[in-house]
């Protein structure tokens, strides 16, 4: 298990383009995120593999300027089957996102 906290600034530029006077923080970035730490947490050893790949993903809430957002990543392996990573995403102890990757 790994578990990353990250923040972003009120006026951080990332919120100002998806929805004119409501910010939030776009599912595509959430999706980026997940990569980047995955990453960073597991690398990927298989070398026929470039880099992790989305199996599933769910947006529950939304994440505002100035929430602080935790990554908890879970990797579960199991036989005859890719590893499997879950990422959950809160903010305010609320699970805002899952993302699954194999």
């Amino acid at each position: 298990m790994a578990t990353y906290g990250l923040e972003f600034a009120g006026d951080d530029p990332v919120f100002l383009g998806h929805y004119p006077n409501f910010p939030i923080l776009p599912a595509s970035l959430i999706v980026d995120l997940c990569f980047r730490v995955s990453q960073d947490a597991f690398p990927v050893e298989h070398p026929s593999y470039q880099s992790h790949s989305v199996k599933k993903s769910v947006f529950l809430e939304r994440i505002t300027p100035e929430d602080r957002i935790i990554l908890q990543l879970e990797k579960t392996e199991a036989e005859n089957r890719p590893c499997s990573l879950g990422i959950r995403v809160l903010s305010k102890e609320q699970l805002c996102a899952q993302v699954r990757m194999i």
